[in-house]
């Protein structure tokens, strides 16, 4: 069993993760409160952990990106606990409101969570399919 995965995989899934995000976007207005406020971070997250598995697809990455995605995405929102003057200018941009939030909410953690362990179950999963297509099943 291959311990790789083909670049073109987790590109198309990083794409597909995209048009999730633009999905989720469209969709936040019927949303139940929660997942409107904080459901966002589902597929932040797991769009950065494909993006990263683009640069590293191989099986012993996926924890190592998956946990590393979380801690830095938890890192973003605690330091939307300081407001020191350039950043508090770019969080005032789409994108900086986008990438970096622009307040912190306890409530915007569990997702992350959530989508750290989607992505590591669709990654392991993407290795358990392409080892039974290899074995012929």
């Amino acid at each position: 069993m291959s311990d790789d995965i083909p670049r073109k995989i987790p590109i198309v899934l990083c794409l597909v993760s995209v048009l999730f995000c633009f999905l989720f976007d469209f969709l936040r207005p019927n949303l139940s409160p929660w997942w409107k406020q904080a459901g966002g971070g589902v597929p932040y997250v797991l769009f950065w952990i494909l993006l990263w598995f683009v640069a590293l697809p191989n099986r012993k990455s996926i924890l190592p990106i998956c946990i590393g995605v979380t801690l830095f995405t938890c890192l973003l929102e605690f330091l939307q606990l300081l407001n020191p003057g350039p950043l508090a200018a770019f969080r005032q941009t789409k994108l900086g409101a986008a990438w970096l939030g622009s307040q912190f909410s306890w409530a915007d953690l569990p997702p992350y969570f959530i989508g750290a362990g989607v992505g590591f179950i669709l990654l392991h999963l993407l290795f358990i399919t392409r080892s039974v297509k290899q074995k012929g099943g």
